[in-house]
C-alpha cells in the first residue's frame, strides 16, 4: 500500500495537502476521517474516481452552506444547488442543470457585495460539477472564502477554519470512506 502522501505527489495535489497527509502513513480512513478541509476531500475524491453524480452530491451539500451568504429575495443560487441535488438523484435532466448554473452566475455578477457573489459562484461551481470535476474543490473553497468575506477581521480566521470544517463533514456525510475507497480499487490505497 502507498503511503497518502505519496500518492497525492503522484496525483499532483499540491504541496500543502501533501504536507498535511505525511503523518497519517498508510492510514488513509484516519485521513480522510480527520481531514478539515472540504475541498481537499472533494480534490481527493476526484482524483481517486469516485461517481460523477456522488461528487455532484456533495457538491450540493457543500453549496448549500454558502447560501445564507446570499441576500434575502436571491432565489437564483439555491436554485442551483436544489438542482444540482435533483441532478444528482437522477431526477432533472442536464440542460436544466446548466440552465440554474448560468442563472446563479448572473447573480454573482449582480450581487451586492464580495460575499454574495463568491456564494453565488459557489452555486454556479455545484450546478456545473458535472460539466468539469474541479470545479468541485473549487466549490468548497468559494463557501469558505464567502464565509471569510462575510465576517468582520478578527473573526475571519474563525470563519475560514468553520467553514472549512463545515465543509468537510459536508462531503463525508455524501461520500463516505468506503465510497472513496471502493472507486480507487487499484490505486493502493
Amino acid at each position: 500500500m502507498i503511503p497518502i502522501a505519496g500518492w497525492f505527489r503522484q496525483h499532483g495535489a499540491h504541496h500543502d495537502i501533501v504536507h498535511w497527509a505525511e503523518p497519517f502513513g498508510e492510514d488513509w480512513r484516519a485521513a480522510w476521517e480527520s481531514c478539515s478541509r472540504g475541498d481537499w476531500l472533494l480534490a481527493w475524491a476526484c482524483r481517486a474516481g469516485v461517481e460523477p453524480l456522488s461528487i455532484l452530491r456533495a457538491t450540493a451539500a457543500v453549496a448549500a452552506l454558502a447560501l445564507p451568504h446570499v441576500p434575502l429575495g436571491e432565489g437564483r443560487p439555491a436554485a442551483a444547488v436544489e438542482a444540482a441535488r435533483l441532478r444528482a438523484e437522477g431526477a432533472l435532466a442536464p440542460g436544466e442543470l446548466s440552465r440554474a448554473a448560468d442563472a446563479a452566475d448572473a447573480a454573482a455578477e449582480q450581487a451586492p457585495d464580495a460575499a454574495a457573489a463568491v456564494a453565488a459562484t459557489a452555486a454556479a461551481h455545484a450546478a456545473r460539477t458535472l460539466e468539469n470535476l474541479e470545479l468541485a474543490a473549487a466549490c468548497a473553497a468559494n463557501v469558505a472564502e464567502a464565509a471569510v468575506l462575510d465576517a468582520g477581521e478578527c473573526a475571519m480566521m474563525a470563519a475560514l477554519s468553520f467553514a472549512h470544517g463545515q465543509c468537510a463533514e459536508a462531503v463525508r456525510l455524501a461520500i463516505p470512506f468506503e465510497t472513496l475507497e471502493g472507486a480507487a480499487q487499484g490505486q493502493a490505497i
